[in-house]
């Protein structure tokens, strides 16, 4: 499954909790059997920070993530088409 998950209007802060809250909003998109692609958009440094420890702490092996600015960077990598903003 391929996934788009923009993340670019929320409010994050770097507390534990936020942390835990944000880990478990995009851990339970990936609760269907199969592999995953995850395209994270962020727009603020503490998206990106966020986004960054989510990718490199879950464990979730089947679950590949990666981070962009853009929705056309995202689309390219999960190589949707079609798609507009």
């Amino acid at each position: 499954m391929k996934c788009i998950v923009d993340v670019r209007k929320m409010e994050l802060s770097l507390s534990d909790k936020s942390m835990r809250d944000f880990e478990c909003y995009l851990t339970d998109m990936a609760i269907f059997p199969g592999n995953y692609h995850l395209a994270l958009l962020t727009d603020t440094p503490e998206q990106v920070v966020m986004a960054t420890l989510f990718k490199n702490m879950h464990e979730n092996e089947l679950l590949k993530v990666e981070i962009f600015s853009t929705y056309n960077g995202a689309s390219e990598w999960l190589s949707l088409v079609n798609h507009k903003n």
